[in-house]
């Protein structure tokens, strides 16, 4: 269960990294590990919170880029739900 489910986020998170976007808001992921104590993942932290990021995309004003974040945000957000 719970290692499947890492490993669809793993997998997730690698092909939104292949999208060729410069300034990519995706993180870089590094490994995890599952022990008795918990779930470890290394990863990249992100620079800005969400909406930090997403308003100053929206003043840069590139809309082929905010388009593509926005889908990336949705899909994001719909499989949290899921």
């Amino acid at each position: 269960g719970v290692q499947e489910e890492i490993k669809h986020e793993i997998q997730f998170l690698r092909l939104v990294k292949k999208i060729p976007i410069k300034n990519h808001p995706v993180i870089e992921y590094f490994g995890s590990k599952v022990t008795k104590e918990g779930i470890y993942i290394a990863m990249e932290l992100a620079a800005c919170d969400l909406l930090t990021f997403w308003v100053n995309k929206i003043n840069q004003g590139d809309q082929e880029e905010l388009a593509i974040y926005g889908m990336i945000i949705i899909v994001y957000v719909l499989r949290a739900l899921a």
